[in-house]
């Protein structure tokens, strides 16, 4: 499953509507576009450390890969 902008914005917010969907998924990507405007669109949020601790979190290692 490729993930847009808004999708990973709802599972970042914890939206549970997405969750059997995203289960049924073999493979779940975020293409570099998705991340870049996540990233930018969260920069002038009042939680943007957490939302920044949350995509650090979810997104794989380099040692993990």
């Amino acid at each position: 499953m490729i993930l847009d902008t808004n999708g990973l914005s709802s599972i970042a917010d914890g939206d549970s509507t997405l969750e059997p969907v995203l289960r049924e998924a073999t493979e779940i990507a975020a293409p570099v576009i998705v991340l870049g405007e996540f990233r930018f669109g969260i920069r002038q949020s009042r939680q943007r450390l957490a939302y920044e601790r949350w995509l650090a979190d979810w997104l794989p290692s380099e040692s993990s890969r």
